[in-house]
């Protein structure tokens, strides 16, 4: 995939329209958003981070980001993000679940979440990609309210939307195919009322979603130069990717590609479990001495 910048709608987008950017990792949701009055492309936008999940009131609210978690009641009821706490039936990891086993590491296809999962996903009789769907389409229809509180439902209702979604670098041909049909599923791309344009959607990976959050923040600070090559390297819950890019000119900003952004399964999560399992045959080690 290419540096993402998204899809000019200048030419359509004449009254503005909001461009609503999602990170669903393996452990955490994150999203954001931004309106733009003439077409996509502004340097001059800051997006606005949601931090009003829902969950018990117990919890903190004011997080930005909530769990990837879902889960189903007797009835088909889908609880989901803080609100699967104390709940059966909780499914995570369920973006990687897209990856077939035979592509997973055996290391972490092992892993006590994925079987787990894909036991509880074969208790309810469904699979991934509407496990994907059915958390997309609530968390964006949670997302959608939270904008229409910040600046007006009338507002929002009539204005476009642009979906940008992050996806981890190794996921490709029919892991994306599988995303894709999640996202129908999730009816984020459902007609909008008022004869507002149908809703836009694009994949980028997430070390180049990281390379546009930073990049221009190096840029004002002038440490980047023309020719200077830098790596992003993006460290999540379950996955870990890198890209890296030279820059090419710094006054409009371009870059380059220098090698194609790739990743694999192994984060945060597998370093506890390592973590988890040297300190347990330590002490059985000094147990079996004693």
């Amino acid at each position: 995939m290419e540096l993402s910048s998204p899809a000019d709608h200048s030419n359509d987008w004449h009254t503005g329209g909001f461009v609503i950017g999602i990170d669903m990792g393996p452990t955490y949701f994150v999203a954001s958003y931004s309106f733009h009055n003439d077409g996509i492309p502004s340097a001059q936008v800051a997006p606005s981070v949601i931090c009003k999940w829902p969950g018990p009131l117990h919890c903190c609210m004011a997080d930005i980001k909530t769990p990837s978690k879902i889960s189903y009641d007797a009835n088909g009821g889908i609880s989901w993000g803080l609100h699967i706490e104390g709940k059966q039936h909780v499914i995570s990891w369920f973006e990687l679940l897209l990856v077939d086993d035979n592509d997973l590491q055996p290391t972490f296809r092992d892993l006590d979440y994925i079987q787990e999962s894909r036991r509880i996903i074969g208790v309810l009789g469904k699979n991934p990609i509407e496990m994907v769907g059915d958390f997309l389409g609530k968390v964006f229809e949670h997302i959608v309210m939270c904008i229409g509180q910040e600046k007006g439902e009338d507002f929002v209702n009539g204005k476009p939307f642009h979906v940008v979604i992050t996806v981890p670098a190794f996921l490709g041909g029919i892991q994306l195919d599988r995303m894709k049909e999640a996202i129908g599923l999730s009816e984020i791309l459902s007609a909008r009322p008022n004869r507002v344009l149908k809703t836009t959607y694009k994949f980028v990976t997430e070390p180049e979603a990281a390379t546009v959050t930073i990049a221009p923040e190096l840029n004002r600070c002038d440490i980047l130069i023309p020719g200077d090559s830098f790596i992003v390297v993006n460290l999540g819950g379950g996955t870990t990717d890198c890209i890296s890019y030279v820059v090419d000119d710094t006054e409009r900003f371009e870059l380059r590609e220098v090698v194609e952004g790739d990743g694999a399964i192994g984060g945060a999560v597998l370093l506890y479990q390592s973590f988890r399992m040297a300190i347990k045959k330590k002490i059985m080690d000094e147990e079996c001495r004693s």
